[in-house]
């Protein structure tokens, strides 16, 4: 593991069994099992908010989701010497979907239907709903086309 990856997981408590690099991020085996260190290019404030959402669809039945772990100092995001900002999640051992299979294209399908009803199911509760950020949806899509369309 390289200089940079230590000082990362340094700041985390946690005992590296063994660790490899995977499409960029750092997948890591340890004493809590397989995680993922990754860049993260947002706040605090997202990281918590997301994490929130997570945890409810985790007590919605939907268990397979990347928690974020907090560092030593109790914070989500950590960040190397050069400011760039990371977080570590927990992570699964998964085959990705070959496209090319009908198999793997109906587990795909099933899957994201269990997310979408477990979605259903999350309640957040009053001071956790304060938490998040509102959007308005319609404005942020209609940029989205625009820039769409500029492109075309």
């Amino acid at each position: 593991m390289d200089e940079k990856n230590e000082q990362l997981i340094s700041q985390y408590d946690i005992v590296v069994n063994s660790a490899y690099k995977s499409r960029g991020n750092l997948i890591i085996n340890c004493d809590r099992g397989l995680l993922i260190l990754t860049g993260y290019n947002y706040s605090e404030k997202k990281a918590e908010m997301e994490n929130m959402i997570k945890k409810a669809l985790i007590k919605a039945g939907y268990v397979n989701v990347d928690l974020f772990m907090k560092n030593t100092e109790g914070s989500y995001i950590t960040t190397n010497r050069y400011a760039s900002k990371f977080v570590l999640k927990k992570w699964y051992q998964a085959q990705e979907c070959d496209l090319n299979e009908v198999e793997d294209i109906k587990k795909a399908a099933k899957n994201l239907a269990m997310l979408h009803n477990a979605f259903d199911l999350v309640k957040l509760e009053t001071e956790d709903n304060d938490k998040l950020i509102s959007r308005d949806i319609c404005k942020e899509y209609y940029g989205y086309n625009q820039e769409i369309k500029g492109v075309i």
